[in-house]
Protein backbone atom coordinates (compact mmCIF):
# COMPACT_ATOMS: atom_id res chain seq x y z
CA UNK A 1 0.00 0.00 0.00
CA UNK A 2 1.43 3.59 -0.77
CA UNK A 3 1.39 6.61 1.01
CA UNK A 4 0.19 9.51 -0.81
CA UNK A 5 1.04 12.77 -0.59
CA UNK A 6 3.58 12.57 2.08
CA UNK A 7 7.43 12.92 0.98
CA UNK A 8 6.19 15.76 -1.51
CA UNK A 9 8.17 18.47 0.82
CA UNK A 10 10.95 15.57 1.20
CA UNK A 11 11.97 14.56 -2.10
CA UNK A 12 15.87 13.57 0.04
CA UNK A 13 15.55 11.58 1.44
CA UNK A 14 18.43 9.06 3.52
CA UNK A 15 18.04 5.81 1.73
CA UNK A 16 20.52 3.30 0.42
CA UNK A 17 20.99 2.50 -2.94
CA UNK A 18 17.88 -0.34 -3.37
CA UNK A 19 15.93 2.67 -1.87
CA UNK A 20 15.51 1.87 2.02
CA UNK A 21 15.07 4.10 3.99
CA UNK A 22 17.05 4.68 7.43
CA UNK A 23 19.10 1.26 6.69
CA UNK A 24 16.77 -0.58 7.46
CA UNK A 25 15.34 0.42 10.60
CA UNK A 26 11.48 0.50 11.40
CA UNK A 27 10.89 4.14 11.83
CA UNK A 28 7.84 3.59 14.68
CA UNK A 29 9.72 1.41 16.67
CA UNK A 30 11.61 4.11 17.79
CA UNK A 31 8.12 6.00 19.56
CA UNK A 32 6.50 2.41 20.04
CA UNK A 33 9.38 0.26 22.01
CA UNK A 34 12.17 3.02 22.89
CA UNK A 35 14.73 1.68 20.73
CA UNK A 36 15.80 0.76 16.79
CA UNK A 37 14.62 -2.48 15.28
CA UNK A 38 15.43 -4.04 12.05
CA UNK A 39 12.95 -3.63 9.65
CA UNK A 40 11.49 -6.20 7.67
CA UNK A 41 11.03 -6.78 3.72
CA UNK A 42 7.50 -8.67 4.72
CA UNK A 43 6.28 -5.44 6.13
CA UNK A 44 7.59 -2.46 4.18
CA UNK A 45 5.76 0.58 2.16
CA UNK A 46 7.00 2.09 -0.47
CA UNK A 47 5.96 5.75 -0.81
CA UNK A 48 5.61 7.70 -4.14
CA UNK A 49 8.84 8.79 -4.74
CA UNK A 50 10.26 5.06 -4.32
CA UNK A 51 11.62 4.98 -0.77
CA UNK A 52 11.18 2.25 1.05
CA UNK A 53 10.14 2.04 4.73
CA UNK A 54 10.47 -1.62 6.60
CA UNK A 55 8.88 -2.12 9.66
CA UNK A 56 9.32 -4.85 12.47
CA UNK A 57 5.88 -5.72 12.63
CA UNK A 58 2.45 -5.47 10.85
CA UNK A 59 1.25 -3.51 13.72
CA UNK A 60 4.33 -0.75 13.02
CA UNK A 61 3.59 -0.92 9.44
CA UNK A 62 0.14 0.29 10.57
CA UNK A 63 0.77 2.33 12.80
CA UNK A 64 2.82 4.38 10.20
CA UNK A 65 0.50 4.21 7.59
CA UNK A 66 -2.32 5.42 9.68
CA UNK A 67 -0.02 8.64 10.53
CA UNK A 68 2.76 9.01 8.36
CA UNK A 69 4.03 12.18 8.96
CA UNK A 70 3.76 11.30 13.08
CA UNK A 71 6.99 8.77 12.24
CA UNK A 72 9.19 10.45 9.75
CA UNK A 73 12.62 11.75 10.97
CA UNK A 74 13.34 15.13 10.75
CA UNK A 75 15.91 16.08 8.10
CA UNK A 76 15.03 13.39 5.66
CA UNK A 77 16.53 11.12 8.31
CA UNK A 78 19.96 13.12 7.43
CA UNK A 79 22.26 13.64 10.59
CA UNK A 80 20.50 16.44 12.69
CA UNK A 81 24.16 18.27 13.64
CA UNK A 82 25.12 18.71 10.49
CA UNK A 83 22.60 20.28 9.02
CA UNK A 84 22.34 22.54 12.07
CA UNK A 85 26.18 23.14 11.59
CA UNK A 86 26.62 22.64 7.87
CA UNK A 87 23.46 22.31 5.92
CA UNK A 88 24.82 19.24 4.12
CA UNK A 89 22.81 16.30 4.18
CA UNK A 90 24.76 13.44 6.07
CA UNK A 91 24.51 9.93 6.34
CA UNK A 92 23.29 8.83 9.91
CA UNK A 93 23.70 5.81 12.10
CA UNK A 94 20.10 4.71 12.47
CA UNK A 95 21.10 3.42 16.45
CA UNK A 96 21.23 7.02 17.46
CA UNK A 97 18.52 9.25 18.06
CA UNK A 98 16.64 11.10 19.89
CA UNK A 99 13.15 11.93 20.16
CA UNK A 100 12.16 15.61 21.22
CA UNK A 101 8.55 17.05 21.12
CA UNK A 102 7.22 14.23 19.09
CA UNK A 103 9.70 14.20 16.41
CA UNK A 104 12.57 11.57 15.33
CA UNK A 105 16.03 13.15 14.89
CA UNK A 106 18.82 10.85 14.30
CA UNK A 107 22.71 11.49 13.65
CA UNK A 108 26.07 10.59 12.32
CA UNK A 109 27.66 8.84 15.04
CA UNK A 110 27.75 8.58 18.97
CA UNK A 111 29.72 10.87 19.45
CA UNK A 112 27.90 13.19 17.33
CA UNK A 113 24.69 12.58 19.23
CA UNK A 114 26.48 13.06 22.45
CA UNK A 115 27.52 16.60 21.16
CA UNK A 116 24.23 17.08 19.85
CA UNK A 117 22.62 16.37 22.74
CA UNK A 118 24.03 18.80 24.57
CA UNK A 119 22.72 21.95 22.44
CA UNK A 120 19.70 20.57 20.90
CA UNK A 121 17.48 23.09 20.89
CA UNK A 122 19.75 25.74 19.57
CA UNK A 123 20.97 22.56 16.87
CA UNK A 124 16.97 21.93 16.14
CA UNK A 125 16.45 26.07 15.56
CA UNK A 126 19.66 25.93 13.05
CA UNK A 127 19.27 22.49 11.43
CA UNK A 128 15.27 23.84 10.45
CA UNK A 129 16.60 27.29 9.54
CA UNK A 130 19.37 25.19 7.35
CA UNK A 131 16.78 22.31 5.69
CA UNK A 132 14.46 24.95 4.45
CA UNK A 133 17.13 26.66 2.73
CA UNK A 134 18.11 23.71 0.84
CA UNK A 135 14.52 22.40 0.25
CA UNK A 136 13.91 24.68 -1.82
CA UNK A 137 16.32 23.33 -4.08
CA UNK A 138 14.69 20.30 -3.95
CA UNK A 139 11.97 20.38 -6.04
CA UNK A 140 14.39 22.25 -8.91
Amino acid sequence: MLVHAVLAQDPKTFTNKDDIANDGYDIVAYFKYGDPRKGSQAYSVQLPNNTIYLFSSKETRDLFQANPDKYFPQYGGFCAYAMAKTGEKVKVDPTVWAIVKGKLYLNYSKSIGKRWQKKRSQYIKEANENWEKISESFDK
